[in-house]
């Protein structure tokens, strides 16, 4: 192992359980037994193997680096959905050189100018004729050293634009979260911005500000909207649905009762011609009732006018005198 690992990972790592055959994680290797047999043996990771890591090692990563790694990974990725020819990957191998020995593996990093996407074990920046920008990594407390030293040093050897650490220091269940923002110089250094006055660092390659929230890392727009989890995102989805749904439900009962009360308008209306057309008929019947009786009356009369005459007439014709 290189010494110079050795002696940064005492500084800055927290001690691994000396009881835990594997505190970093194991890899498969093939062994040869005396009489010639070969068997697979599980090995435990080192610090070495954390920094170069060969295809299908098994870390052991916290469920917060998970949650970060995972979060950056989906972020970056809508962020980038409709520009072409971009990857990004997250805990997978980049080889630096021709052969592919000589490897990281970032937590999350962004390529531009991909030929084709596919199914990356291990990323060939030479065979791709690209290289990441930018990369981000989020520290665990048993390999801080491996991000805040070494891949300082190595990154800017390989000629990575931008790096981007999100440090994270645990005590007692609380986690907090110190970002760095390095950016290569000319001189094919590294120089460490400041952060910005809220405490953001600005990401242009994914035109996302990068923050930090309740010891988690957390994304905004340049509006300063915060970037959800998927399960935020989700719940969202799920409220938006049911409140359209809810919505829905209310207009369709909204005209059901219009529909009720404009038959019961109608009903009504009918019914008050109906009635209005019985009381036309009944007083017109009634105005012939009166018209009848009027006739009658006016016949009546003039019969009974005739008799008297008729009666005055005889009474004359039987005393001439």
């Amino acid at each position: 192992m290189n010494p110079a690992l050795l002696e940064s990972a005492a500084e800055l790592n927290e001690p691994v359980d000396p009881k835990d055959r594997f505190p970093y994680g194991w890899r498969y290797v093939q062994v040869r037994g005396e009489d010639g047999t070969e068997t697979r043996k599980q090995v435990p990771l080192t610090l070495e193997d954390i920094l170069h890591p060969r295809e299908e090692d098994f870390r052991l990563l916290s469920e917060p680096h998970h949650v970060d790694c995972h979060y950056l990974f989906a972020v970056f990725s809508a962020a980038l959905a409709n520009v072409d020819n971009t990857q990004i990957l997250s805990d997978c191998r980049v080889a630096w050189d021709p052969e592919g020995e000589y490897a990281h593996g970032p937590d999350v990093a962004v390529f531009f100018n991909v030929r084709e996407k596919r199914l990356w074990s291990t990323f060939n920046v030479v065979d791709e004729e690209t290289r990441p920008s930018p990369i981000v990594e989020v520290t665990s407390p048993s390999t801080r050293s491996t991000d805040l030293l070494n891949k300082v040093r190595e990154y800017a050897e390989q000629r990575v634009p931008h790096f981007v650490i999100a440090d994270a220091k645990e005590r007692q269940d609380i986690r907090k979260l110190a970002l760095i923002d390095y950016h290569l110089t000319d001189r094919g250094e590294y120089v460490r911005r400041p952060l910005l006055e809220n405490g953001r660092i600005w990401l242009p390659e994914v035109v996302l500000y990068l923050g930090t929230e309740d010891g988690k890392v957390v994304c905004y727009d340049r509006d300063g909207t915060r970037r959800g989890t998927y399960v935020e995102v989700d719940q969202a989805r799920i409220e938006a649905e049911e409140s359209a749904a809810d919505q829905a439900l209310a207009r369709a009962k909204a005209e059901r009762v219009a529909r009720l009360a404009t038959r019961k308008r109608a009903e009504a209306e009918a019914k008050a011609s109906e009635a209005e057309a019985k009381a036309s008929e009944a007083e017109a019947r009634a105005s012939e009732a009166v018209n009848a009786a009027a006739a009658e009356r006016a016949a009546r009369e003039a019969l009974e006018a005739r008799l008297r005459e008729l009666e005055s007439f005889t009474k004359t014709a039987k005393d001439p005198s």
